[in-house]
């Protein structure tokens, strides 16, 4: 089987890109902006390389992580109801389901290299399909192209369930907390 590996990372990011582009960019649209467009594609090369780790080979988590890291400065960076209307309110504070949605993205990257990046990926799952609910109809999809978090969320599942196993976990002792050495007793 031909190796689909992650230094050719780049192209998974340019596919995205071009997906959030004819879909976001197509006739009947407002255009929201190209950064906006540009962080629904780093979002979705993220999940996708999640995806790809789970199924393949673990060494994707590295451009998914980057990824994810630009994705949510850029996230921080658009957070209003300019480019997210559906998460704020009227009067522009984040309702809970907004709360929910980038309270999960931060957990999200917390967790990406200190814990498990199972956890991590349902995390960013999560926050994406708070994000796109409720979905809309097929038919109002433009250019009869789905939602990018719709994609996301089915990728990661997909990949959850049919994921190679990895080896088990050597079988050790938990470790003994130690204070650091500036705090033994001499």
């Amino acid at each position: 089987m031909p190796s689909f590996a992650p230094s050719s990372s780049w192209p998974l990011l340019a596919a995205w890109a071009a997906y959030a582009l004819a879909r976001y960019l197509a006739p009947g649209q407002t255009p929201p902006g190209v950064l906006w467009i540009l962080n629904k594609a780093l979002a979705a090369a993220s999940l996708a390389a999640v995806a790809l780790a789970l199924l393949r080979d673990r060494a994707w988590l590295r451009p998914a992580g980057t990824w994810a890291l630009a994705h949510g400065i850029l996230s921080l960076a658009l957070a209003g109801p300019r480019h997210y209307p559906a998460l704020f309110g009227a009067d522009g504070p984040l309702p809970f389901r907004g709360e929910l949605a980038l309270g999960a993205g931060v957990l999200a990257a917390l967790l990406w290299k200190r814990a498990d990046g199972a956890l991590a990926a349902a995390l960013a799952v999560h926050s994406a399909a708070v994000m796109g609910f409720p979905p809309k109809p097929p038919g109002a999809w433009p250019l009869g192209l789905p939602p990018i978090s719709l994609l996301c969320v089915l990728a990661i599942v997909l990949a959850w369930l049919f994921r190679r196993p990895g080896p088990a976990p050597p079988a050790t002792a938990p470790r003994r907390w130690r204070p650091c050495s500036r705090f033994r007793r001499r």
